[in-house]
């Protein structure tokens, strides 16, 4: 199953989420900061592990899946798994903290390593629709080749003859 247009929405969002975060550093509003940052990040996740057909329905779950399926087979570094992390845990303190806030100093490192983030995500998207794109167009040529060798073998069966097959083959190797 393909998800090409929840992957978009995703992508969109965090985008979106991006802009409010930087809107709301820019006005010191730093708990709030700290959670648009996290929302960024967390759509881009979302969207990375629906390049792969993996869908959850909680933060928990999206956060492991980025670990279990990015992290510790290398795809990601190790270092984008705790900046994801980090960010959670300052969302949280940004949005239930009561008494303690995020610092100007925690909401700049935020912002830095969300950017590192989304960069590394994004790359890791664009190399899987590589993929997925090269894996058709091999799938069409070996299609294409299979059709040769099929015109090959019933010109060779239904003229009889070995040059009428040799010239089938010629036609497969030059189109």
């Amino acid at each position: 199953m393909s998800y090409p247009d929840e992957i978009k929405a995703n992508l969109e969002r965090a985008d979106a989420a991006l802009q409010a975060a930087q809107v709301l550093l820019d006005n010191q509003l730093l708990d709030d900061a700290a959670s648009r940052t996290y929302y960024a990040a967390f759509y881009a996740a979302s969207a990375l592990l629906l390049s792969k057909d993996l869908s959850f329905n909680s933060h928990t779950g999206v956060l492991r899946a980025i670990s279990l399926n990015f992290i510790k087979n290398g795809q990601l570094e190790q270092r984008f798994g705790k900046a994801l992390n980090w960010l959670a845990s300052l969302r949280q303190l940004g949005d239930y903290g009561e008494t303690n806030h995020v610092t100007q100093t925690s909401a700049d490192n935020d912002r830095q390593q969300l950017e590192e983030i989304e960069a590394n995500l994004e790359a890791q998207h664009t190399e899987r629709r590589r993929i997925k794109q090269t894996r058709a167009s091999l799938q069409n040529q070996l299609e294409l080749a299979q059709y040769h060798l099929d015109l090959a073998q019933e010109k060779y069966i239904t003229e009889g003859g070995k040059i009428a097959a040799e010239e089938a083959a010629l036609n497969l190797h030059y189109s």
